[in-house]
């Protein structure tokens, strides 16, 4: 089945595409959730009057979209507590609904399906979120997972991977090692 893009249909087209969907996601989703229309050419006609209209829409949109992603970049930090045991593993984890729900308490207006994670967070620290708020604008902000009932205050909040002074600390241990063996096989060749 060919139908005609009303709007922009993620992983599908943008608006004003015709594309071949299945008949069953065409007749079932599609056409009566107003996202596509029959091909014809009255409709195409209808979208092309349409098509100035829409462009100058989406332009605020997008703007609308980039001024909120640039707040959320400012945000620098979103705090999440949850139960977690003393090695740091949580109970459960941290998903996109309840950073959507932090970021709706800070004023944010943010859709759950809009917040990206790879897997669910199941350790306390610092992680890197992605917010896709459009197809053409996306924002990353920093999640500090923390213990419950501990007080989280931002200026201590490890950066993503943990503190630079335990890969220092291991790199200069490394790098001991290392001088400690070249030290000898220079007094051989003497």
């Amino acid at each position: 089945m060919k139908v005609l893009l009303r709007y922009h249909v993620e992983n599908l087209g943008r608006r004003g595409e015709v594309v071949r969907v299945k008949d069953g996601y065409g007749r079932n989703h599609l056409l009566p959730k107003g996202l596509a229309v029959s091909v014809s050419e009255e409709n195409r006609r209808r979208l092309e009057s349409q098509k100035e209209r829409f462009l100058q829409e989406e332009l605020r949109r997008v703007d609308e979209f980039k001024a909120m992603a640039d707040k959320l970049t400012a945000l620098k930090l979103v705090i999440i507590e949850a139960r977690a045991s003393s090695e740091g593993h949580l109970y459960g984890s941290v998903g996109a609904v309840q950073i959507q729900a932090e970021l709706k308490e800070q004023g944010f207006a943010v859709d759950q399906r809009s917040v990206r994670i790879e897997e669910p967070i199941r350790r306390t620290g610092t992680h890197e979120v992605h917010v896709h708020l459009h197809p053409e604008v996306d924002a990353h902000i920093l999640c500090w997972v923390t213990e419950e009932g501990a007080d989280a205050d931002p200026a201590d909040a490890p950066p993503v991977g943990g503190w630079p002074e335990e890969e220092e600390s291991k790199e200069g241990a490394e790098d001991e090692e290392e001088s400690d063996e070249a030290e000898p096989k220079a007094s051989e060749s003497d």
